[in-house]
């Protein structure tokens, strides 16, 4: 059995009348009920009010038939959400993971029943998670999660009300992301002709265009257009559950063609050569679909490999780095030289801009320096500008008097 909300009508300044009527399980309807909600001042609050109320109804309800549901613990609640994501598609199994991996790291509120959380649960949890050394920003983040699960749970009926519905998260922390300096930047790039294998080409890659780890991986020689300079995003190669998985790319704007600088498209011309040749000197017929950064075998660039490699390369000079900021450093250095903010966008396959501007463009203490030129001419006269006119007839009219000296 459960109940459905007929109406919602306001009765006063802060009251509000809702009605409910049961539906049976063979479909039939039983006697209307009405309910009277306080303390509400917007409709929107009064909407969260009746469902709580609803959710309670059908909870007595159940009670009272001597139906006792099956409650899940929060984790196992989270973990059969994130497995259907995962069975349709929805999200990737890491994606999954990190949903269910969220609300364990919040304490024994994971291990608890749904109907058996409280807001003084929540506060908790959120004070251990601190407690334990997370950041704010991903306490807050675990606890969008925790929200968004009850709010589920309410929702299919499981329980009457959320219980985080009152509680405030962590202020988050603005976080800069890490790209290399402009030392390190040439360091690097000056070691790029002594390295040998895909390595060096897959750093050129990430630093010339802004792509991801995984969509360097992705490249095919179908997607290089060497006349046209251009390469095309269209496919990523990740690790999934400890197999390789080729798939499309994180969001439908990472589907995107980008300009090539030259050296890049050079760089790229050797690398074919170098494939074709092997293909050759092992009897393998060359094809487009091979893999740009691969073996001739049609394996990709593992992201193991990638990683271990990097990681190496970066140890051994004395290099501080990881891989994504190398994306990093490519978004920070184009808004630093002011390209325009959706440009900056479309390279990196953001959704929207306001994301792009939110994570790079940061206060610069250079750029503010850089900038004094700009204000100087705001507030400056040029020589060639004749006022002495003007003055003149405002004295004429008596309106400099008392503040103009002679």
């Amino acid at each position: 059995m459960h109940y459905v909300r007929d109406s919602l009508v306001q009765r006063g300044k802060t009251s509000w009348r809702a009605s409910y009527h049961p539906v049976f399980d063979d479909g039939t309807c039983g006697e209307r009920v009405f309910e009277t909600l306080k303390g509400c001042s917007s409709r929107r609050e009064a909407k969260c009010a009746a469902e709580e109320r609803r959710a309670i109804l059908e909870e007595a309800a159940r009670l009272n038939l001597g139906f006792s549901p099956n409650i899940p613990t929060l984790v196992d609640y989270q973990s059969d959400w994130a497995n259907d994501l995962v069975l349709t598609g929805a999200v990737a199994r890491k994606t999954a993971r990190g949903y269910v991996s969220g609300i364990k790291c919040m304490g024994d509120i994971a291990y608890t029943k749904l109907n058996e959380v409280r807001e003084f649960d929540v506060k908790h949890s959120i004070r251990f998670a601190l407690d334990e050394g997370f950041s704010p920003n991903t306490v807050a983040s675990n606890f969008s999660l925790m929200k968004n699960a009850f709010s589920r749970a309410q929702e299919e009926g499981l329980v009457a009300a959320n219980p985080c519905r009152n509680v405030k998260p962590p202020k988050r922390v603005e976080t800069r992301p890490r790209s290399l300096s402009a030392s390190e930047r040439l360091l690097l790039l000056s070691l790029l002709p002594q390295l040998v294998g895909a390595l060096p080409l897959a750093i050129r890659l990430a630093l010339s265009t802004g792509v991801r780890g995984e969509e360097v991986r992705g490249f095919t020689w179908e997607d290089w257009d060497d006349l046209e300079a251009r390469l095309s995003v269209r496919q990523v190669v990740v690790k999934d559950d400890g197999s390789l998985l080729v798939k499309g790319p994180k969001t439908p704007s990472s589907l995107r063609t980008l300009p090539v600088e030259s050296t890049l498209n050079q760089e790229l011309g050797k690398r074919m050569e170098w494939q074709r040749a092997r293909c050759a000197e092992y009897g393998v017929p060359f094809s487009k679909r091979l893999f740009i950064l691969g073996d001739i075998d049609g394996s990709p660039y593992t992201p193991d490999a990638m990683q271990r490699d990097f990681s190496s390369f970066c140890k051994a000079f004395g290099i501080e780095c990881c891989f994504h900021w190398l994306r990093h450093t490519f978004a920070t250095e184009l808004v630093a030289k002011g390209v325009n903010i959706r440009t900056v966008a479309q390279w990196l396959g953001h959704t929207a801009p306001g994301f792009t501007l939110r994570v790079y463009a940061h206060a610069d203490p250079c750029a503010l320096a850089d900038s004094l030129g700009v204000v100087s001419d705001l507030v400056s006269v040029p020589e060639s500008y004749e006022s002495s006119a003007r003055l003149g007839a405002c004295l004429a009219k008596g309106v400099c008097d008392d503040i103009y000296h002679k």
